[in-house]
């Protein structure tokens, strides 16, 4: 996420990058934006 939000990578690159689907890339983004909506931030495990 850090990658993409730095403006480094888009959702399709990233996906190119670690050898996976766009749509996996989509998923993380879109679990990532809910977190923050609602504020669970804390990405510590």
């Amino acid at each position: 996420m850090a990658l993409r939000s730095a403006g480094k990578y888009s959702s399709a690159g990233l996906a190119e990058l670690f050898g996976v689907a766009p749509s996996t890339v989509y998923r993380a983004v879109e679990r990532e934006r809910l977190r923050a909506a609602v504020g669970g931030g804390n990405t510590d495990g």
